[in-house]
């Protein structure tokens, strides 16, 4: 199986985890700003004025703010925390896996997943779409449960079988 010509030349799957965590980091930022900011309005009721409606003003104390970054980068050594271990996780899995993305095309691969179709994760990762990888009478129903999995709400099975195309184009059963 060849690569399609259709797919551009992905990003690092270490690049696009870096940027989903520079993400969850202003995300995180702006929620504890805004707390701390509730927090802080709450405390000093009608006497905290505003600049106007929008851009409320912050009181200058440095010890609250201070406070604040503190919390934040106590949270984000959560997170690397937490996806490190779900990556060492994923990665030392017994069964083949990947992670999907919603226009179908592969992040991340395990090493039993590049076992199972032959190729690479640098060439899977980001440069492969997963239906590329199913026979052509599975890829419809395939395709079908992969929609209706985003839709909340939509009954999918949790475990079905399909037939693999291996890069020597035999085929194996994965469950």
């Amino acid at each position: 199986m060849s690569r399609p010509q259709h797919i551009p030349t992905g990003v690092s799957i270490k690049r696009q985890i870096n940027a989903r965590v520079t993400a969850l980091r202003f995300h995180y930022l702006d929620t504890l700003l805004a707390l701390w900011f509730l927090q802080t309005k709450r405390s000093l009721g009608a006497e905290m004025k505003t600049q106007s409606p929008a851009q409320p003003s912050l009181p200058d104390d440095p010890s609250a703010i201070q406070q604040c970054f503190d919390e934040l980068q106590a949270t984000i050594a959560r997170l690397e925390q937490e996806k490190s271990r779900y990556l060492s996780m994923f990665a030392q899995s017994g069964a083949p896996a990947i992670i999907v993305e919603a226009d179908m095309g592969i992040s991340l691969a395990n090493a039993k997943f590049e076992e199972l179709v032959g190729y690479s994760r640098a060439e899977i990762e980001g440069h492969i779409k997963w239906p590329d990888f199913m026979t052509l009478e599975d890829r419809p129903r395939m395709k079908r449960y992969h929609r209706l999995r985003r839709i909340e709400g939509e009954t999918v099975p949790e475990e079905y079988e399909c037939r693999v195309i291996h890069r020597d184009a035999a085929c194996a059963i994965s469950t």
